[in-house]
């Protein structure tokens, strides 16, 4: 069984007090075909079989709900530290941009989406530290990491769009560095 061997909090499906109902509607349900009260045994036994089965279905959807967790959260994992690492590189680049111009804020909004993205990246750490503490459960983790998932696709071309802004102003540089040397080249030979 995949989840045997790993961390969840069963308290999200409250199992011990449905294991103990379970227990205890099973014993009275035995006193009953004892006493051969037969019709109120068939009551106790109805109750007993849909709540084994209740419990059944929400481990069963949470057994199915791991093996999708697996996969979303290796994905999120590996997206939101790679997008951590790029915008932190985007902003030492605009830090380094800003000392040769002046940008306008509306244009240059790679402060704004890092703020925004700043707080997807800390509902990401927040859900690492629950699955770390064994506080959780699969199947409501697993709907946040598809948000978180979803979610972050837009900062992926946020940083892809300055990063061309960003080329696009060393590409100026670098050829207003080459006419004023073209120009010091013609002043020298003159």
């Amino acid at each position: 069984n995949e989840l045997a061997d790993d961390e969840y909090a069963l308290e999200k499906f409250d199992v011990e007090n449905r294991y103990d109902t379970i227990v205890d509607e099973l014993s009275k349900s035995t006193a009953l075909v004892k006493d051969v009260q037969i019709q109120e045994a068939g009551v106790m036994l109805e109750t007993l079989t849909d709540h084994i089965e209740s419990l059944a279905i929400d481990l069963n959807t949470e057994r199915e709900s791991f093996v999708k967790f697996q996969k979303a959260w290796m994905k999120c994992k590996q997206v939101y530290e790679d997008v951590n690492e790029k915008y932190e590189k985007a902003l030492t680049d605009l830090d380094k941009l800003s000392t040769y111009y002046i940008f306008n804020e509306n244009e240059v909004t790679l402060k704004k989406t890092y703020r925004e993205f700043k707080v997807l990246y800390d509902s990401y750490k927040q859900i690492e530290e629950e699955i770390i503490s064994g506080h959780f459960s699969y199947s409501d983790a697993l709907l946040r990491v598809e948000k978180l998932n979803e979610d972050v696709k837009e900062h992926s071309d946020h940083i892809a769009d300055f990063n061309a802004q960003r080329n696009a102003y060393y590409k100026t540089e670098q050829k207003a560095i080459e006419e004023l040397e073209n120009i010091n080249i013609v002043l020298l030979e003159t």
